[in-house]
């Protein structure tokens, strides 16, 4: 936990992790047990550094010069400028990982220790993150085991996947498995060895942090990748976060008048229901093959890998699969997934042991809104919030979302407040904005599900 048991530390700060691991360590020497930890490391992910509510500053600032822009992007300086703050804020990440290791190297159990470092998905951008590209799951992973594994050592032939994670552990500290675990442990390849019998990687992606549900499913070998997205129908517009990105609303305009740009943003968007590509030489997939004739029956035989894992792990989209030659079943099927989505959202929490619950209403009003009267296309809007915090809660962060008429979120800024006082937040109006409002949203705390308060608003647009 980022806290010392009264003080909560900062998500972004080196020292909040430097902190925590040498607490950690220490509760376990004095409990005379073994530890492990699980880190959870808040960057990269937005709003990146240099995007307000800013933290410590990363060891190293990258330019939009000098970074590199991945092929399933376009190259334009607005988007270069995004990838430099997205860089800069990786690098910070590296930052606070350099304070877990320097508290682990302080504790003297460096050389008794495996440290496994790993992302969960790739950069917060189109194409990358909430997809299940090659570049969207194609991520860091590192092991470090003194005696085991050597320095700057590179596998290039192996393919492992994030469940074989747990196996792995249990491994290496000669633990049993228990009945029906999936995955595989990779322990050999640790060794130096090789293990067979690894080809393919599963990939599922089901919903977003925001409830919106758009199912794919996906098998990777080394050279190709297969993609079932029985959501597309030609209607249904992807939704996630990578929409409220500067890199979104550059492919939207560039689209106007780029008819490269707009193919792109409208598979981006609509997808379609197969997609399939050469990994191997088109790794940013840029070209899919799903209707070449030669390829047809390797995709038959990705289409049977998929099938039977779907059938193995009892996937629930098993029968939309089944029944994938039926557009309207499967896009009832979806919107089942949907409905069952929004009721669990609508659902109280549950916490530790079970029971529900939801957060404690505010005793007196934390935060409120001053907004202009209205919003103007290409310009500023300035947001202020009033706040009033009990000397209890200390610091906490303010959530401020831009959005448009149809609650997509268009911009996020997070700031930390303390006592009394008013907060300014500026968004930019996207100068394309096709909805005749906005919402602005605000909520305290450090996630909206544990929120001391919410509340939203809307304005109207001008200058359309």
């Amino acid at each position: 936990m980022l806290d010392d048991g009264e003080q909560k530390y900062a998500p972004k700060d080196v020292s909040s992790y430097y902190l925590s691991t040498s607490a950690g360590i220490a509760a376990s020497r004095d409990a005379q047990k073994p530890f492990c930890l699980l880190i959870n490391i808040s960057d990269p992910h937005k709003p990146f550094w240099g995007e307000g509510a800013e933290s410590d500053r990363p060891s190293r600032v990258f330019s939009a010069a000098e970074v590199p822009v991945p092929g399933f992007l376009p190259d334009t300086p607005e988007i270069r400028d995004e990838l430099a703050l997205y860089y800069s804020t990786v690098r910070r990440a590296d930052d606070c990982f350099a304070g877990v290791m320097r508290a682990l190297d302080e504790s003297g159990q460096s050389d008794n220790t495996v440290v496994i470092f790993l992302s969960d998905h790739g950069m917060p951008l189109p194409f990358a993150k909430t997809q299940l590209y090659h570049h969207s799951t194609h991520t860091p992973w590192l092991v470090r085991w003194p005696g085991v594994t050597t320095a700057g050592a590179v596998d290039t032939q192996h393919m492992i996947s994030s469940i074989d994670l747990l196996p792995t552990l249990l491994d290496i500290v000669a633990a049993e498995h228990p009945a029906g675990l999936q995955g595989q442990s990779f322990l050999p390849l640790l060794r130096g060895q090789t293990q067979p019998g690894r080809e393919l990687v599963y990939k599922e992606y089901n919903q977003n942090s925001g409830g919106a549900c758009h199912p794919i499913r996906s098998v990777q070998s080394k050279q190709y990748l297969y993609l079932w997205n029985p959501w597309s129908d030609g209607t249904r517009v992807f939704r996630s976060a990578t929409q409220a990105t500067v890199t979104y609303r550059q492919m939207q305009r560039l689209a106007r008048t780029n008819s490269a740009v707009a193919e792109r943003l409208k598979l981006l968007d609509q997808r379609l229901p197969e997609e399939f590509y050469d990994v191997s030489n088109d790794p940013d997939a840029l070209h899919n093959l799903i209707d070449s004739p030669r390829h047809q029956q390797l995709i038959q035989e990705f289409r049977d890998q998929l099938q039977q894992w779907m059938q193995d792990t009892q996937d629930e989209a098993l029968q939309a699969w089944q029944r994938r030659d039926d557009p309207q079943f499967v896009s009832d099927w979806v919107d089942a997934q949907q409905q069952e989505s929004d009721e669990r959202r609508q659902r109280p929490a549950r916490n530790a042991v079970g029971r529900r619950q939801q957060p404690e209403p505010p005793e007196q009003e934390l935060i409120a809104l001053t907004l202009p009267k209205s919003a103007a296309v290409g310009q500023t809007l300035t947001v202020q919030i009033p706040h009033q915090l009990p000397q209890a809660l200390g610091t906490q962060q303010l959530h401020v979302t831009l959005k448009d008429g149809q609650s997509r979120r268009i911009a996020r800024k997070v700031v930390a407040i303390v006592g009394a006082g008013t907060a300014t937040v500026e968004f930019t109006v996207p100068d394309d904005l096709q909805t005749q409002n906005v919402f602005i949203a605000a909520f305290v705390g450090p996630e909206f599900a544990a929120n001391l308060q919410h509340i939203n608003q809307s304005l109207p647009v001008s200058g359309r």
